[in-house]
């Protein structure tokens, strides 16, 4: 099939993914793109291997982890990337790897950062120092989070109250956690920087912030401090998530709007659980990374490869879905991250064994919104 060809089928290919997109309007896809459209202004870095975890730092660089290698590296927009250090206890097999990162709110004193590593025996967070472009020793803040080649979460981030949140997956475990209060697995936990328990978690000397979850890849916190999470769905729904602490999220029980396997309504059978404020069908999404930025989010998808504009209520109740941008460009999407000037990185994941990469793969894109 000549090049020519091969566009306009993947042309037509979107054309019929924004249609059922559009069928699905009371799920959380709209129609069309409303507001102007972000742009794509330059690669920042190119030739990465699945570039995860994406840290700023005060001095507006940004550390960027790699999956596949255990690799971290400083980023920084139009200079070269440098290379840090490797995280040795890194045993990447299919989704697991080193994947989220973050930067201590504290950084200028305590010059502390946190990954999340997928090992041999476990998925953990680890903290250490960055200072003068070294990695100090690792010290483990939390372990015993599930593992498996599928299905390891591994987003964390700080929340705007100082605390570290961290998704965890079910690692397709039988019997399911993610209903387990005694397992971290299928969670969004809630920690100090030293591994405990954060005060005011709502479950007695847990971690544990919400439950319920199959595959949390996301989170950001909107302009009230209301955190968001965008979530793979099994077969029929991802899912973007309003979190309330103690909320339980219904997976294994149910996906997205329905109890699993089944059209019956998720929400009669089981009123106690918190409803998605969207879903998508799974093969027009496959959300991973999630940001906040000007009253919406935007998410990256990887099936889906593109970016998806949520416009969040001015309460922070409710989002509808804006636009998908950018579809098919760059292959899969996977981390979305606002820089400190306002802008977004966006990573593509085209060498994590699933896409079709390129020569400049796997990139760091700036995206003007």
């Amino acid at each position: 099939m000549s090049l020519r060809m091969t566009k306009a089928l993947h042309a037509a290919l979107s054309a019929l993914t924004l249609i059922w997109s559009t069928a699905c309007t009371s799920a959380g896809v709209a129609p069309q793109a409303t507001g102007p459209a972000p742009t794509y202004v330059r690669t920042v870095a190119q030739k990465m291997r699945v570039p995860w975890g994406v840290g700023f730092l005060p001095n507006g660089a940004a550390l960027v982890t790699e999956r596949t290698t255990g690799r971290i590296y400083r980023v920084k927009d139009s200079s070269p990337r440098r290379y840090v250090g490797t995280i040795r206890q890194t045993a990447p097999r299919g989704e697991g790897g080193l994947l989220g990162l973050a930067i201590s709110p504290t950084y200028d004193v305590d010059r502390l950062i946190y990954v999340y590593v997928s090992t041999t025996r476990d998925n953990r967070v680890l903290a250490m120092t960055y200072r003068a472009g070294r990695l100090g020793p690792r010290r483990v803040v939390i372990s015993g989070i599930p593992g498996a080649p599928t299905h390891d979460g591994g987003r964390i981030a700080f929340g705007p109250d100082g605390f570290l949140y961290v998704t965890t997956g079910d690692a397709r475990q039988d019997p399911n956690p993610s209903q387990n209060l005694n397992s971290l697995g299928g969670k969004i936990l809630r920690i100090t920087k030293t591994g405990q328990p954060a005060p005011g978690n709502p479950f007695d000397n847990s971690p544990i912030w919400s439950f319920g979850h199959r595959n949390v890849q996301g989170l950001a916190w909107d302009d009230n401090g209301q955190l968001w999470a965008s979530e793979f769905g099994n077969d029929e729904m991802d899912e973007v998530n309003r979190i309330e602490p103690g909320g339980n999220y219904g997976w294994p029980i149910c996906e997205g709007t329905k109890v699993f396997g089944t059209t019956t309504d998720c929400a009669s059978e089981h009123p106690d659980f918190v409803a998605p404020t969207l879903t998508f069908p799974c093969d027009d999404a496959s959300p991973s990374g999630l940001a906040y930025l000007d009253g919406a989010l935007w998410m990256g998808t990887l099936k889906g490869r593109a970016v998806v504009k949520m416009t969040v209520s001015p309460d922070s109740t409710s989002a509808t879905t804006a636009g998908e941008y950018f579809a098919g460009r760059w292959g899969r999407l996977r981390t979305v991250a606002v820089t400190p000037e306002g802008q977004l990185w966006v990573t593509t994941s085209n060498r994590d064994g699933r896409g079709e990469p390129v020569r400049t793969d796997d990139r760091v894109l700036l995206v003007r919104p």
